[in-house]
């Protein structure tokens, strides 16, 4: 059992007119979505080839690798909610120094790791959507746009939080470092998303031919 597991209304809380849960969590939540997709495709692999008496390492080692990428998005999930919790109330608070610092920096550094977990989730994406059966890659590349929506969602989230910094050229060094960690990131997505939309032509191409 994964703990803090997103509650089965995730999706009314975040619907009502309260702060929490907001956008990083569903930029976790949507993450975690797209990581449901690809589990059922490497499971459907993995079904078949043990029906067909196949060796399974690889599926099995790619079904290990969305469980630990679950577990990191269900806890980031949740993180998101305690750490915008205690960087508000800091703000309402009008702290100042060390222990403002230390939230504010807390509220960037979740929705950060989160944009940092897409490029393995798009490598194992990848995987997937490169071994598996070709009528199912459309469904790995509709997991390869999710994780698209989270990189970015996460990315606004952080750099909402940036600007509370008070000391300048650490605000500055932080956003900068935002922006490059973005632009890889879209960049990776563009290469595993022009690499399915490849094979999935490919698979267009030869039914056209039949």
């Amino acid at each position: 059992m994964i703990g803090h597991q997103p509650s089965p209304s995730f999706l009314t809380d975040l619907a009502s007119p309260r702060p929490d849960p907001g956008g990083g969590s569903a930029a976790a939540y949507s993450a975690l979505v797209a990581l449901a997709l690809t589990e059922k495709v490497a499971h459907l692999e993995l079904r078949r080839n043990h029906a067909e008496d196949v060796p399974t390492p690889l599926w099995e080692d790619l079904l290990v690798e969305i469980q630990r990428l679950r577990e990191d998005y269900t806890r980031l999930c949740h993180e998101d909610t305690v750490v915008y919790a205690k960087v508000a109330q800091t703000l309402r608070q009008r702290a100042k120094g060390e222990s403002c610092r230390a939230a504010i920096l807390e509220a960037i550094e979740c929705p950060r790791r989160m944009m940092g977990s897409v490029n393995p989730a798009l490598m194992v994406t990848l995987t997937i959507g490169s071994r598996c059966r070709q009528h199912l890659v459309a469904d790995v590349l509709v997991a390869v746009e999710i994780l698209g929506g989270a990189l970015q969602g996460a990315y606004h989230i952080a750099m909402a939080n940036a600007p509370w910094l008070e000391e300048q050229s650490e605000r500055t060094g932080i956003i900068e470092q935002l922006e490059g960690e973005q632009r890889a990131g879209v960049e990776h997505l563009a290469q595993v998303r022009a690499a399915l939309v490849g094979r999935l032509l490919d698979v267009r191409s030869t039914a056209g031919e039949l």
